[in-house]
């Protein structure tokens, strides 16, 4: 599981309004959905949250995809031009406030259900928030900072 929230989207929000935020949200939820394929699913949670669910458990496949959702969303600031269509003016935004993410990612073994979903929901909701607190911009699987939350 992965719980993915938009680093920076506020800012285009307040700055461009709602509208704006929503071709954001869109253009995110375009890139989780392909990136889940057909080996998962991802919603949005709330507000600029999302949940990816993916079928595999293998740690490095989990990590691989966080890495090029993170990469994804970093390069997808392309939709600066869908935003100036949209107000009908050339908009340019500092690198600063281009939107990225910040993911906390947990895992759950089917086998094995110790964890169900709400525990391994709750692991990635505190990674994602450790991350958040720390240094944002960037994934990280709750085994590897459990020992620092």
């Amino acid at each position: 599981m992965l719980y993915i929230d938009l680093d920076n989207f506020k800012y285009y929000n307040d700055t461009f309004g709602h509208d704006v935020g929503d071709l954001v949200l869109k253009e995110i939820a375009k890139v989780l959905h392909d990136s889940a394929g057909d080996k998962g699913f991802a919603i949005r949670y709330g507000g600029d949250e999302f949940v990816m669910v993916l079928r595999s458990g293998e740690k490095e496949k989990i990590r691989h995809t966080a890495e090029c959702i993170y990469e994804s969303i970093q390069n997808c600031n392309y939709f600066l031009d869908d935003i100036s269509a949209k107000i009908g003016k050339k908009v340019t935004v500092e690198p600063a406030y281009y939107v990225s993410c910040s993911v906390g990612i947990a895992t759950v073994n089917a086998l094995n259900m110790k964890d169900g979903i709400d525990e391994t929901m709750k692991k990635a909701d505190e990674t994602l928030y450790y991350i958040k607190r720390t240094c944002k911009h960037r994934f990280e699987l709750w085994d590897d900072v459990k020992e620092l939350l």
